[in-house]
């Protein structure tokens, strides 16, 4: 999430520690047994999202010569 918020920082869009901090508060609200939908789709053998929420985001930190190790970790999973 901190190299989106970097990455949104470039782009004028304002995240904060407290944006972070909020999402992470909600997960924290949903069913400990539910699945998100990537991950229903990772069970099933369907294609995820990864590849393009991470690819953006890696690609927008290239534009911005901001690192995104995290997020290029998730694209080299697939």
């Amino acid at each position: 999430m901190r190299e989106v918020c970097r990455i949104a920082a470039m782009e004028d869009i304002t995240l904060t520690e407290n944006d972070i901090n909020a999402a992470i508060e909600l997960e924290k609200t949903l069913k400990p047994d539910g699945y998100p939908s990537m991950r229903q789709d990772a069970l099933a053998g369907r294609p995820t999202e990864v590849d393009l929420f991470a690819g953006t985001v890696i690609e927008m930190g290239q534009k911005y010569g901001i690192p995104t190790p995290v997020n290029q970790k998730y694209k080299d999973c697939l």
